[in-house]
């Protein structure tokens, strides 16, 4: 089947008043005005940052009382260990008798 052509539609353009043509001016300026990367950019990724370092500064204190813990429970492990071997020596020492 031919392909119809529709009729060109006519353009109802108002007529342009002087408020109209001063604000058909100043949304052009604004628009060729050049975009800031920073304005949009910078904002963003300072919080970013700053979200960042504040995790850092939290996972670094939770590491350090990680390291803390462990150092004590390897003390307590030591202790126990030096108690168990007086307990044997103590033990063996009165079966040999």
């Amino acid at each position: 089947m031919p392909k119809r052509h529709k009729a060109p539609k006519q353009s109802k353009k108002p007529v342009a008043t002087a408020s109209l043509q001063h604000k058909k001016k100043h949304r052009s300026r604004s628009i060729m005005k050049p975009l800031s990367l920073r304005r949009f950019f910078m904002p963003n990724i300072d919080k970013i940052v700053k979200s960042l370092l504040n995790e850092m500064e939290e996972s670094k204190e939770v590491m350090k009382t990680g390291v803390r813990n462990q150092e004590k429970l390897i003390q307590q492990n030591d202790q126990i260990i030096d108690t168990l071997e007086k307990i044997y020596n103590t033990v063996g020492s009165k079966n040999t008798r």
